[in-house]
């Protein structure tokens, strides 16, 4: 509890002066307050598979759309990859922000492989390689008024790949909640 505590807080830049391990317990106490606010849920590339599989998540942050096109379509030919998802996840001095998944089974070698290959924001790909497994966020990020929407499906049929369709599913029922709960507090 404590090593996953200390990661969320250095993930998301949270300082905790000040904390003290319970003794005889697992627990951490910090008696500084936290801004719940600032934290975001996100989900990794390992959440809709099992037996060490991933599935492939990009983040592009500064790449126009155009190249973010022609860089999926490149890896998807490259690597017999299907369908790519493409989610808008915030906007940044007005210019679109966007993640990419492809819902196939992959070992994390093969994800680390394309991912290397693609275009996406370097800052993504050293955490990625660091921690082992992709995370995309999911929730709204603190001063972005943004849930990611899906923009595109890049169509292709692999010879060698499947698609999670359940992942899909999940994942498109995940984002509609987290929509339906942003509009409920808005009320």
């Amino acid at each position: 509890m404590e090593s996953g505590f200390r990661w969320v807080c250095s993930m998301f830049k949270i300082k905790i002066p000040r904390r003290i391990k319970i003794p005889g317990t697992p627990y951490v106490f910090a008696w500084e307050i936290l801004n719940l606010n600032k934290i975001v849920i996100g989900l990794q590339s390992t959440s809709f598979t099992s037996n060490g599989y991933h599935i492939l998540m990009l983040d592009y942050d500064d790449l126009p759309y155009r190249k973010l096109l022609l860089d999926c379509k490149k890896l998807q030919e490259k690597y017999d990859l299907p369908n790519m998802r493409i989610y808008r996840s915030s906007y940044k001095d007005g210019v679109a922000r966007h993640n990419v998944m492809c819902f196939t089974p992959l070992t994390f070698e093969e994800m680390a492989t394309i991912m290397s290959e693609s275009k996406a924001d370097i800052n993504f790909k050293k955490i990625t390689l660091s921690n082992k497994v992709a995370t995309l966020r999911i929730t709204k990020k603190h001063g972005i008024d943004s849930v990611p929407t899906l923009v595109n499906v890049l169509k292709r049929k692999s010879k060698t790949r499947k698609e999670l369709k359940y992942a899909i599913h999940i994942f498109e029922n995940i984002l509609e909640q987290e929509r339906e709960l942003c509009q409920s507090k808005q009320h």
